[in-house]
């Protein structure tokens, strides 16, 4: 298991910090990164595990976005949980390969370890949370995560 050090954290600005070291890469990659926060409940969680696992994702992004496009950063709050969704305008992934997005070692770009969603993955469920990828190839993906709200207002 991982070491976890949990604390109390605003949802929002561990979305913004993120979103700020994403910033200039995103606008160097003629990228536009859109928010579409809905409620933003403080969350019980390990801060530097939970952005690196975001920035992970939005790197992901970036990379099936050659030649620019549009991340949409949703936020829904629901049954005790907080869901951060990521949606792309990149090019996708093919249908066969969707199921080997978690593996390790398993990537679809020429300089990628593969280790980056496994990770993610590992590090959501150690929180009690999980993470759900879906794709239609030629018009983007959907990375969703979400994590229990232990921690209530």
């Amino acid at each position: 298991p991982l070491e976890l050090n949990l604390m109390v954290v605003e949802t929002r600005q561990i979305l913004e910090e993120v979103i700020e070291m994403s910033a200039a890469r995103a606008k160097s990659e003629n990228i536009s990164i859109r928010k579409n926060y809905g409620p933003l409940p403080s969350v019980l969680v390990d801060p530097d595990f939970i952005k690196a696992c975001l920035y992970n994702i939005i790197l992901n992004a970036f990379q099936s976005m050659q030649g620019g496009g549009a991340l949409t950063i949703s936020t829904v709050r629901s049954d005790g949980v907080i869901q951060m969704v990521f949606e792309d305008t990149g090019k996708g992934i093919s249908p066969d390969k969707v199921e080997k997005v978690f593996d390790p070692f398993f990537t679809t770009k020429e300089k990628g370890l593969g280790i980056g969603l496994a990770f993610t993955r590992r590090v959501i469920e150690e929180h009690g949370g999980k993470v759900n990828f879906r794709t239609v190839e030629g018009k983007g993906s959907t990375v969703t995560v979400t994590l229990p709200l232990k921690f209530e207002e």
